[in-house]
């Protein structure tokens, strides 16, 4: 994606934001069992990762966020995305977790030093991402033996079916 995409991506979300969660469906009880069982496995999944911040990239409105952060709570956990709006929206829906630190920020180009995180997550993000770059960079900011925990809903992306071995 190049600087106008990431303009237009950001912008399309900014639009949303408020209505984002109920427009595709995150409010209806299914997605709400679905994203409870989904971030129990991931907790249990981080938990054996080493100490350190867990990224989630593409948090959007702060939907697995609301759910993740609190199982983990001895871990700073920074929920970051492109759009405003979107981090604007999840700062507005009054669940945050005591453990989050939220942040405007390019999957492409995280803040971090080499190295530093002990995790990366996200939902329904992989999609919305130039794949390999946004790989490059989650392996460049993982710790050694950190840890990814992805969803993506849409199956027949070719994500879904992605088994690619990551190392740093």
């Amino acid at each position: 994606m190049n600087e106008l995409g990431d303009v237009r991506e950001s912008r399309h979300f900014d639009r949303l934001a408020l209505e984002y969660e109920e427009r595709i469906g995150l409010t209806s009880r299914a997605a709400e069992h679905k994203v409870r069982r989904l971030s129990s496995r991931f907790a249990r999944w981080l938990e054996k990762s080493p100490e350190g911040p867990i990224v989630e990239i593409g948090a959007g409105t702060g939907f697995l966020t609301r759910h993740l952060a609190p199982k983990l709570p001895n871990r700073r956990y920074v929920a970051t995305d492109l759009s405003a709006g979107m981090v604007e929206a999840a700062r507005g829906t009054n669940c945050e977790p005591n453990n989050v630190d939220w942040y405007q920020a390019d999957c492409l180009n995280l803040e971090y030093e080499s190295a530093t995180t002990a995790g990366v997550v996200g939902h329904g993000i992989l999609h919305h991402v130039p794949l390999e770059a946004t790989v490059a960079e989650i392996s460049r900011v993982l710790m050694p033996t950190g840890r990814i925990a992805f969803y993506e809903p849409n199956i027949v992306n070719a994500c879904a079916c992605l088994s690619t071995p990551v190392q740093n």
